[in-house]
């Protein structure tokens, strides 16, 4: 099931985007639950499963768009942030690795269709990877993957659902560079394999991910990971504007 939030104080606005919502899902197959919230801090205070796409309101009183889409930079109760505004300049201050889209109020329906199909496709390709630890066989999809380290023959496995503990997986760092081989997954040093989708920022050779990790990038590393990274962007922003 698909779960959609918007976030926006003005019912009429809330309402409308409702109905646009309830209009496009008349023509895709797959159940999906709309949650509603007034506020930023009411999307700060949600405690249920994970919001895929999240309809965001820039000029919220209080909290607002862009106050929300940074304290939600580290958090994984809501995927991916599609902003919406009647000044479209607001564009700019909008944008990160959670963003991947701008709407322009009035809203066209063409616009949130194109933004849930999006998302819809994400989810359908977060491919489910199969790591054994110990005796123990683990099951993470492909986004929930943070980065890799390579501890010899095995491997560290750092996921956004663990909670900020690692896990001990067999087999080396070479071999999941191999069985991975997905677009948003990059080597940037002999020890490291990271997932574009929870980087935060690169920083002088180094790479933070949303985890906390401050990761060193080597120089053997340094054109392909940063090629990788900027090919990353550019994909996420050719579809910002709706």
């Amino acid at each position: 099931m698909m779960r959609i939030g918007i976030c926006d104080d003005e019912k009429v606005c809330c309402d409308m985007l409702v109905q646009q919502i309830e209009e496009c899902f008349k023509d895709i197959d797959g159940d999906y639950e709309l949650i509603c919230f007034s506020s930023g801090e009411e999307v700060l205070d949600y405690q249920g499963e994970q919001i895929h796409l999240l309809f965001l309101d820039i000029e919220l009183k209080g909290v607002d768009g862009i106050q929300l889409m940074k304290r939600l930079a580290h958090d994984s109760r809501v995927l991916r942030i599609v902003f919406t505004s009647s000044h479209q300049e607001l564009v700019f201050d909008a944008f990160s690795t959670k963003t991947i889209g701008f709407l322009s109020k009035p809203i066209k329906n063409t616009g949130v269709l194109k933004f849930i199909q999006k998302v819809r496709a994400e989810l359908d390709n977060n491919r489910i990877i199969t790591f054994v630890s110990g005796k123990q066989t683990i099951y993470k999809g492909i986004n929930d993957v943070i980065c890799l380290e390579g501890e010899k023959n095995y491997t560290y496995l750092y996921s956004a659902d663990a909670e900020g503990d690692r896990i001990l997986v067999s087999g080396s760092l070479k071999y999941w560079q191999e069985q991975l081989n997905h677009s948003s997954v990059v080597r940037i040093h002999k020890s490291y394999l990271i997932n574009h989708q929870h980087v935060q920022q690169w920083d002088n050779g180094y790479v933070h991910m949303d985890n906390g990790m401050r990761l060193k990038i080597g120089r053997a590393y340094l054109k392909q990971a940063t090629d990788s990274f900027h090919r990353y962007l550019q994909e996420i922003a050719r579809n910002r504007i709706g």
